[in-house]
């Protein structure tokens, strides 16, 4: 049979599919709902990341909590500057990371 992605060639993934199933209201729903699912899913990664790096014995709680949020937040920086740069910037930081 025919795979999907060769009948909707457009970048709009499972998007295109439902809205032609359903219609336009349903294609708006799926692609809210997966965004969401990606965002809430994304989030915890560099909270667990910084888990891993930081220790949390307790001493000076108020530093280690500012620490914490500061990290997050350059993280987060990032990340989103590798994903708006695109592909090829995700590309170069791979390999100088490997």
């Amino acid at each position: 049979g025919q795979r999907p992605e060769r009948l909707f060639p457009e970048s709009s993934g499972c998007v295109a599919w439902v809205e032609e199933a359903f219609g336009p209201r349903w294609g708006l729903i799926q692609g809210y709902l997966s965004w969401t699912s990606g965002v809430a899913d994304n989030a915890i990664y560099p909270g667990l990341f910084l888990m891993y790096l930081l220790p949390a014995d307790g001493d000076g709680e108020d530093a280690r909590l500012l620490q914490r949020a500061v990290s997050i937040v350059a993280l987060n920086a990032a990340l989103v500057y590798l994903n708006y740069r695109g592909l090829g910037a995700d590309e170069k930081f791979a390999s100088a990371a490997a």
